[in-house]
């Protein structure tokens, strides 16, 4: 591909393909792992670079971010902007500044990142969180959670998210009407959590009617607004909208 990130026909010449002298071209030797905001892509290359194309107010154009966009490991996004994770455990952010394309500090020692739609939220290696964007949408951390350094995975929705602890205990945060504002105080020995696209107790989330039935459960699955159980013995149980 030529230095814009455009691909480059194979079978073509150099001068068809106006290559000009002192212009670069990458070879890529493995397919490119690509992520997608609502209107832009980015794509990891072979030597760690990144190219991005689309709609510059979505992530489409890295340019300010380039010169640190080397050694790239992952890429993740939200419908608005895309955050890289580097080499060395740092992060590089770019697209709409208000919902997630800008940290406002430089982060460092991230293990992994997950998105909510207006969001970042990052597990840090000493077991800690760090959030960014959209504060209604999940940008946002709490005193308590701020303190918290003991998470081992963390969960999403549309606009918050859901941390289980390493003693299976499990902090919210976000849009309260999106699960980010849940009464955790029950939920004792997590070890897994799924989310409708609205949120973990709402759209989906009373299981109450089902309740007595989800017992022992080897997984759950969930859709846009419900999910499904399946049990030890191969049953089905499912709750949510219909």
């Amino acid at each position: 591909m030529d230095s814009s990130g455009a691909a480059l026909d194979p079978s073509s010449t150099v001068k068809r393909t106006r290559l000009q002298p002192g212009d670069s071209v990458t070879l890529q030797i493995r397919p490119p792992v690509v992520q997608a905001t609502s209107q832009a892509w980015a794509a990891i290359l072979d030597d760690g670079s990144v190219v991005t194309w689309g709609n510059p107010s979505y992530g489409g154009d890295s340019g300010w971010a380039e010169p640190d966009l080397r050694n790239v490991v992952k890429i993740q996004s939200n419908p608005w902007a895309f955050a890289a994770i580097l080499h060395d455990g740092s992060v590089v952010a770019w697209g709409d500044l208000d919902k997630g394309g800008s940290i406002g500090q430089r982060l460092t020692g991230v293990r992994d990142i997950q998105a909510s739609a207006r969001a970042f939220a990052a597990i840090l290696n000493d077991g800690s969180v760090e959030a960014w964007g959209d504060e209604d949408g999940g940008g946002f951390l709490s005193e308590d959670i701020v303190d918290c350094h003991l998470v081992r995975g963390i969960q999403w929705n549309c606009r918050a998210f859901a941390a289980i602890l390493d003693s299976g205990s499990v902090v919210t945060w976000g849009d309260a009407a999106y699960g980010g504002e849940c009464n955790t105080g029950h939920l004792r020995g997590v070890v897994a959590i799924e989310a409708t696209i609205s949120a973990f107790a709402t759209e989906g989330g009373d299981s109450s009617r089902v309740q007595a039935q989800l017992r022992n459960v080897v997984s759950i699955a969930a859709d846009t607004r419900s999910f499904t159980a399946i049990l030890s013995n191969g049953s089905l149980v499912a709750w949510g909208a219909v």
